[in-house]
């Protein structure tokens, strides 16, 4: 995580070869942590002319939108980047990562759990949600809730709530969706049970 030196070693590697997408990216990136905002803006732009479909470039410059308090801005970044791969979960985990940014948890909450709609084993976005739900516990529940009054019959949905909410000690609502699981054969889900052990 020394920034400063990644960002030494890639700017003269994009003196060497000024069009590598890969090198303005992680350019772009390191200037952003280093807070460099002006530059990172800019070297996600040139990405985006290299390629107008690009959701790195998209991702980064929703960022620095939303440093910028530029959040309708924000938004158009963000919206545009899902609309480009909106079968990837991890552009809804990004996004949701810009609206944690945004004050917007129940917008993050909503994305997460379109990650793990998307049908791929996904544990990133999960653990994401977990950890949500140490800080805002309610934003949580009520997106699962939601996500179920919407997908009765997605027993992920109950289970990952029964998980959540027993690990918050509201037992009563956990041993009611484990119960609705057994008692519908709702198993249709693909995660490891083994991760939360």
């Amino acid at each position: 995580k020394e920034y400063d030196k990644v960002l030494a070693d890639l700017t003269e590697a994009n003196d060497i070869d000024p069009s590598s997408y890969e090198v303005i990216y992680r350019k772009a990136n390191a200037e952003y942590m280093l807070e460099d905002y002006e530059n990172a803006k800019r070297d996600y732009q040139r990405l985006l002319g290299m390629n107008n479909r690009s959701v790195e470039a998209l991702i980064g410059l929703s960022r620095i939108a939303v440093i910028e308090k530029n959040l309708g801005q924000a938004n158009e970044y963000a919206d545009n980047a899902v609309a480009i791969a909106p079968s990837e979960a991890e552009v809804y985990i990004r996004r949701a990562s810009i609206r944690k940014m945004m004050g917007n948890n129940t917008g993050a909450v909503d994305d997460l759990i379109l990650a793990l709609s998307t049908g791929k084993s996904n544990t990133k976005a999960l653990q994401e949600l977990v950890d949500m739900s140490n800080n805002d516990y309610n934003a949580v529940i009520t997106g699962l809730s939601n996500a179920i009054r919407q997908a009765p019959k997605v027993g992920m949905y109950y289970y990952i709530r029964g998980i959540i909410a027993s690990a918050h000690f509201n037992y009563v609502t956990a041993l009611a969706d484990f119960k609705k699981i057994i008692h519908e054969n709702l198993y249709n889900y693909a995660l490891s049970i083994n991760y939360f052990i």
